[in-house]
Protein backbone atom coordinates (compact mmCIF):
# COMPACT_ATOMS: atom_id res chain seq x y z
CA UNK A 1 0.00 0.00 0.00
CA UNK A 2 2.84 2.53 0.83
CA UNK A 3 4.66 1.84 -2.81
CA UNK A 4 1.41 2.43 -4.43
CA UNK A 5 0.52 6.00 -2.17
CA UNK A 6 4.67 6.76 -3.11
CA UNK A 7 4.00 6.31 -6.84
CA UNK A 8 -0.13 8.37 -6.85
CA UNK A 9 2.16 11.19 -5.25
CA UNK A 10 5.17 10.92 -7.86
CA UNK A 11 2.79 10.96 -10.60
CA UNK A 12 0.69 14.08 -9.18
CA UNK A 13 3.67 16.08 -8.84
CA UNK A 14 5.33 15.05 -12.30
CA UNK A 15 1.67 16.13 -13.71
CA UNK A 16 1.34 19.25 -11.45
CA UNK A 17 4.97 20.41 -13.14
CA UNK A 18 3.94 19.58 -16.26
CA UNK A 19 0.77 21.22 -15.35
CA UNK A 20 3.21 24.72 -14.47
CA UNK A 21 5.66 24.70 -17.34
CA UNK A 22 4.92 27.78 -19.39
CA UNK A 23 1.66 28.31 -17.96
CA UNK A 24 1.74 31.45 -19.53
CA UNK A 25 2.02 30.52 -23.37
CA UNK A 26 -1.27 28.16 -22.52
CA UNK A 27 -3.41 30.69 -20.98
CA UNK A 28 -5.55 32.56 -23.30
CA UNK A 29 -7.27 36.30 -22.04
CA UNK A 30 -10.30 36.32 -24.25
CA UNK A 31 -13.18 38.67 -24.24
CA UNK A 32 -14.75 36.98 -21.44
CA UNK A 33 -11.83 37.19 -18.86
CA UNK A 34 -11.44 40.96 -19.95
CA UNK A 35 -15.17 41.83 -19.36
CA UNK A 36 -15.21 40.24 -15.85
CA UNK A 37 -11.79 42.18 -15.13
CA UNK A 38 -12.80 45.60 -16.79
CA UNK A 39 -15.97 45.46 -14.49
CA UNK A 40 -13.84 43.93 -11.35
CA UNK A 41 -11.46 46.91 -12.06
CA UNK A 42 -14.45 49.58 -12.38
CA UNK A 43 -15.09 48.15 -8.74
CA UNK A 44 -12.67 47.76 -7.09
CA UNK A 45 -10.22 50.72 -7.93
CA UNK A 46 -12.91 53.40 -9.18
CA UNK A 47 -15.03 52.77 -5.99
CA UNK A 48 -17.80 52.39 -8.67
CA UNK A 49 -20.16 49.43 -7.60
CA UNK A 50 -23.19 49.17 -10.29
CA UNK A 51 -26.63 47.77 -10.95
CA UNK A 52 -26.93 46.71 -14.34
CA UNK A 53 -25.26 43.77 -15.48
CA UNK A 54 -23.89 42.92 -18.81
CA UNK A 55 -24.64 40.84 -21.79
CA UNK A 56 -22.29 38.01 -22.67
CA UNK A 57 -20.85 37.22 -26.13
CA UNK A 58 -23.60 34.65 -26.14
CA UNK A 59 -26.39 37.21 -26.48
CA UNK A 60 -27.52 36.41 -22.61
CA UNK A 61 -28.05 38.86 -20.10
CA UNK A 62 -25.73 38.46 -16.89
CA UNK A 63 -27.07 39.67 -13.79
CA UNK A 64 -24.86 42.19 -11.86
CA UNK A 65 -24.29 39.63 -9.14
CA UNK A 66 -22.69 37.62 -11.34
CA UNK A 67 -19.55 40.17 -12.08
CA UNK A 68 -19.88 40.88 -8.42
CA UNK A 69 -18.75 37.50 -7.27
CA UNK A 70 -16.18 37.05 -10.13
CA UNK A 71 -15.06 40.24 -9.12
CA UNK A 72 -14.49 38.21 -5.28
CA UNK A 73 -12.12 35.81 -7.18
CA UNK A 74 -10.10 38.30 -9.05
CA UNK A 75 -9.40 40.57 -5.81
CA UNK A 76 -6.73 38.58 -4.61
CA UNK A 77 -4.85 37.72 -7.19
Amino acid sequence: MKQINWRLWLILGLALILRWWHLEDWFHFTMDEELIAWRAWGLFELKRPFLIGGISPLQIHLPPYFYYFSALLLWPF
